[in-house]
């Protein structure tokens, strides 16, 4: 199976459906990487609120955060919504790109097989 279309008026579906799949593994790979702080309520537990950092790394090269403060409460509801938003959204953009980059490619090829074809009589 190819995984690219032949022609360029082929892009949009496939790459919407690739889209989709995308999104999907995405959203699942994020909550099986959530299921670990999900408290024993039905909350997810959130440490974002970073005190303190100092220099990590063999000479310093980057931070680590070293305090954290209070950690607060999410809604499994709200979280998973966040996901899906912010998987479906990220990967709409990159594929987007990626998608106006090869149908781009694939509308010059077939410009210049039209010229060479018109040119040669073939």
């Amino acid at each position: 199976m190819k995984f690219l279309p032949n022609t360029s008026k082929e892009y949009p579906l496939r790459l919407f459906i690739y889209w989709l799949i995308i999104w999907a593994l995405l959203f699942l790979y994020s909550t099986v990487i959530m299921l670990p702080r999900i408290s024993s309520n039905g909350y997810v537990v959130r440490k974002d609120v970073c005190l303190e950092e100092a220099p990590a790394g063999r000479f310093g090269e980057y931070t680590k955060c070293i305090d954290y403060g209070d950690p607060y409460y999410v809604p499994i509801g709200k979280e998973l919504m966040n996901n899906f938003k912010n998987n479906g959204v990220g990967s709409f953009f990159v594929i987007l790109i990626v998608s106006f980059v090869l149908m781009g490619g694939k509308r010059f090829e077939e410009k210049q097989s039209k010229i060479l074809a018109e040119k040669y009589g073939k």
